[in-house]
């Protein structure tokens, strides 16, 4: 009654390989004795007891089912082709060493579980890679520009942003805000930029008032207004924080 309470009833597939080894020997075993005519007692009993003993040994198997999903999910986003090679680099380890663990006849339950929090754990971790799209195009755009074009304050200005942002660009480690924040402020930089002044007119303005004076029989009275424009200018030309527009 054992054996047929045994035999067909059991999945192989939900017990430890040595477990089920234990118990096919067992129930093969027992159905050799129960085909002997001539079994004795003894034999009858200590194959009904290796039975039990085989059936009460039995050892579930390891589930693996949520650790083949995180190697799935973890495959998917190894094809993230804006990983950086840091994160590439933990998801594949992961991913080799999980398989390695789901081959394993003998994987316990809690290394199945290590294994699952490690593997999540580096797919989470790319997930929340910074996104630097909007950092590498302003960088690109404050590259293009011509310093000669702009004043030494606002330029120089630009450059310590520009350093800042690169440095936060080639940070595998950096944190969306602080790629957020390098973008923000290198924005704000290239906009507060200040056209260079080109004085060259307004000086060349004022050399032709001054031959003007010289060369010519004024009046006084255009001789005062001149030197007057002339004094002007030379104001204008002599401060720094002059605009184009003056």
């Amino acid at each position: 009654e054992l054996v047929e309470a045994i035999d067909g009833k059991y999945e192989e597939s939900g017990y430890t390989a040595e477990s089920w080894a234990e118990l096919e020997k067992a129930l093969e075993e027992a159905k050799a004795v129960i085909a002997k005519a001539d079994a004795e007692q003894t034999e009858v009993y200590d194959a009904y007891l290796a039975l039990v003993k085989a059936r009460d040994g039995l050892k579930f198997a390891a589930d693996k089912s949520l650790l083949e999903l995180a190697v799935e999910l973890a495959e998917e986003a190894l094809e993230n082709e804006k990983l950086t090679e840091g994160t590439r680099a933990e998801l594949e380890s992961a991913v080799t060493e999980a398989r390695a663990l789901l081959e394993k006849g003998d994987a316990t339950q809690d290394e199945l579980n290590a294994m699952y929090k490690r593997v999540m754990a580096a797919i989470v971790d790319q997930a929340e890679q910074a996104d630097k799209s909007a950092l590498k195009e302003a960088i690109e755009e404050a590259e293009a520009l011509d310093e000669s074009a702009y004043t030494e304050e606002t330029w120089a200005e630009l450059e310590e942003a520009l350093e800042a942002a690169k440095e936060v660009y080639g940070d595998s480690e950096a944190t969306q805000s602080a790629v957020d924040k390098a973008t923000s402020e290198l924005a704000e930089a290239i906009s507060g930029l200040k056209r260079a002044v080109n004085t060259s007119l307004l000086e060349m303005a004022v050399e032709l008032a001054k031959k003007t004076i010289e060369d010519y029989d004024l009046t006084q009275e255009s001789i005062d207004m001149l030197e007057e424009v002339i004094a002007e200018a030379e104001g204008v030309l002599a401060d720094e924080q002059a605009t184009q527009e003056e």
